[in-house]
Formats: structure tokens, C-alpha cells, sequence
């Protein structure tokens, strides 16, 4: 998803351009802009020095809920692909975790880690199958 589209679904996104004084690893990269922006990072990019950042408070507050057992609704490309999928309530099997530059939690009965930003909680009064 580019930055225009995140920019449609979480208004409050801001990107930080950030200038590192080195060249990091990847996981050095994640500890920091961790430690910095918290649980509102959507995702980070890094070429050489330089890290973009993308940050959303209200995603911050999504994540934080996101823990093993909580309950959560697809709503990426998957669905168009399984339609199946759209009205599948899965339990988060893993706490939120960096990969790839974004982050993901594990999906029981899923196989791979799936992006955050592309789940939702269901709706209290949503007629899905638990």
C-alpha cells in the first residue's frame, strides 16, 4: 500500500524522514524507531542512512489490542482471492511483530504472518461465524 492510500485510511498518518548516522541492520533499525514511535508505526523503509517512518496513532491503538486470542477480521487482497476468508473471524496466535518493514502477527489455521494494517476487530453486532 502506498502512502497515499495509507493517507485514506488512517487520516492522522504522518512520515518522518529520518537521517541515521550510520548505516544499521535491520533489527537495530526496528529497536529504534520502536523505541521512538511506539506501536504507531505502520511500517518503515531504509536505504543507506536514510528511514522513512509512516506513524498513525490510531493505529498505535489498534495494535495494542491485538494479542494472542484476539479475535480479527482480513480485509487485504486474500479476500478477493478466497472469498471465503471475508467472513472468517481468525485468532491472532502471536503478539505484533516486525517483518519485512511492517508489522504482522500469526493467524491460527493461516500459514504465514499477515500484515496488521490489513485486519480489523470485528463488529460487536457483525454476523460472522466464531
Amino acid at each position: 500500500m502506498e502512502t497515499k492510500d495509507l493517507k485514506k485510511k488512517f487520516k492522522d498518518l504522518t512520515v518522518a524522514k529520518l537521517t541515521m548516522d550510520a548505516v544499521y541492520s535491520r533489527r537495530a533499525i526496528e529497536e529504534m524507531v520502536t523505541k521512538q514511535f511506539g506501536n504507531s508505526v505502520l511500517r518503515y523503509e531504509h536505504y543507506g542512512k536514510k528511514v522513512n517512518v509512516a506513524t498513525s496513532s490510531i493505529y498505535g491503538k489498534f495494535i495494542k489490542q491485538l494479542k494472542p486470542g484476539t479475535k480479527v477480521v482480513m480485509t487485504g487482497a486474500e479476500i478477493e482471492l478466497k472469498p471465503e476468508y471475508a467472513k472468517k473471524v481468525w485468532k491472532v496466535t502471536t503478539l505484533p511483530q516486525f517483518m519485512c518493514g511492517e508489522i504482522v502477527v500469526w493467524l491460527e489455521g493461516f500459514s504465514g504472518a499477515y500484515s496488521c494494517e490489513m485486519l480489523r476487530l470485528p463488529e460487536p453486532d457483525e454476523d460472522l461465524p466464531f
